[in-house]
């Protein structure tokens, strides 16, 4: 693992950007994102952090691990703020283009950050940072429009982040050719499952039950809202981000949303 600080490119208010090369097999370093735990702060800091964290992908959790609902939360949370921050904080606003859930990264207390954009690559014009021609992004996670148009916005960032949030709550890739014909897209065979009275239909099965029926609608209707097929019904990061923050929070007095569905 290695740490770098390094940023020619000033992002306000930070001073510095701390990137995290997690693969040796990986040449670019990863810039450590805003999270659940540090929605502010970005800077050296984040570093001292990373050195004695475990940082792993969240699809090797996925893969290989089983994480808990509040565990699954707290990801989603940390992500959707990483890129929140992103679109709406920045200086300049930062497109993504690469959201997936290898470019989101997990510290040994579930924090999630998001990882792996190219600062080079966002151009100081707004028309340039809004719109793409390069060749961006992994097949399962493209955009509608970005598949006819070659254009990524804000906007596809946000559907790729909606097919993150399907690949918590179901535990499934967003592309599995293993799978029968109809199933093997996450996004075609999760959407008609996620309304309230379908949705366990589409819960990971790991999860045993453990898990608020109420918090998995919630979540399952903003991934929904998400991975609309026109962009312009897709939310927000912020709106994304106030909609899932409530999801970390117990009721006052009382378990977490409800007692576990059994």
């Amino acid at each position: 693992m290695e740490i770098e600080l390094t940023s020619k490119r000033r992002l306000q208010p930070i001073p510095k950007i701390s990137l995290v090369t997690a693969s040796q097999q990986s040449r670019r370093p990863f810039p450590i994102l805003p999270s659940v735990s540090s929605p502010d702060s970005i800077a050296e800091p984040a570093a001292r952090d990373c050195r004695s964290a475990l940082i792993v992908r969240l699809v090797q959790f996925l893969l290989c691990s089983v994480l808990s609902w509040a565990q699954r939360v707290k990801i989603a949370v940390g992500a959707a703020k990483g890129l929140e921050y992103l679109h709406e904080k920045a200086q300049p606003r930062i497109i993504h283009r690469d959201i997936k859930s290898s470019n989101v990264l997990l510290f040994d207390d579930h924090t999630a950050k998001i990882a792996d954009f190219d600062l080079s690559n966002q151009s100081p014009d707004m028309a340039a940072r809004l719109h793409s021609t390069r060749v961006l992004g992994t097949f399962g996670y493209h955009a509608p429009e970005y598949a006819m148009t070659g254009q990524m916005t804000a906007k596809s960032d946000v559907y790729s982040f909606g097919v993150v949030l399907l690949e918590l709550l179901t535990g499934r890739k967003p592309v599995d050719h293993t799978l029968p014909r109809g199933q093997q897209s996450l996004v075609t065979w999760a959407t008609p499952k996620l309304s309230e009275d379908k949705v366990r239909q589409c819960v990971d099965a790991r999860l045993d039950g453990e898990y608020p029926p109420k918090a998995v609608a919630k979540m399952a209707a903003v991934a929904a809202l998400c991975v609309q097929y026109e962009a312009d019904f897709r939310p927000n990061m912020s709106i994304v981000v106030k909609a899932l923050q409530p999801l970390l929070t117990p009721r006052p007095g009382g378990p977490p949303h409800e007692p576990p569905n059994h």
